[in-house]
């Protein structure tokens, strides 16, 4: 009365031949004490010579770690589909900086096609409260 699978005559299967296994997950979780800063849908603007975009947040953020320097903005401050994408858009050379703690400002590269009602997207998570 062999159980066929070398696991006695109960009909249980040894532990090797288990078929449940675990996975350990780990996951790192960050609150933040402030809501975070939201964009001032009305106040996103080009610049006077059309060479710029300033975008305004509702409150003072953490400039999302860069200070003051200005820094390629895809893929670190926007996100696109495609590097190819960012630069039609934005054009070749573009820049991300934070002149202040509620203003982001994307200057335009050479040969930029971004106009008037075009989207752009934060990077996921990249902005923070100021203090945060």
């Amino acid at each position: 009365c062999g159980g066929g699978g070398g696991g006695g005559d109960n009909g249980t299967l040894p532990a090797a031949r288990s078929l449940a296994a675990s996975v350990l997950v780990s996951a790192a979780v960050s609150y933040d004490a402030q809501d975070p800063p939201t964009l001032v849908s009305s106040s996103s603007r080009f610049g006077d010579w059309l060479n710029s975009v300033s975008v305004a947040f509702d409150q003072e953020t953490d400039r999302a770690g860069l200070g003051a320097t200005a820094v390629a903005c895809a893929p670190r401050v926007l996100k696109f589909e495609s590097q190819a994408a960012a630069r039609r858009a934005l054009g070749a050379g573009a820049a991300c900086s934070f002149p202040s703690a509620s203003e982001l400002r994307i200057s335009l590269g050479s040969g930029a096609e971004l106009q008037p009602g075009g989207e752009l997207a934060l990077t996921d998570l990249l902005v923070k409260a100021a203090g945060s």
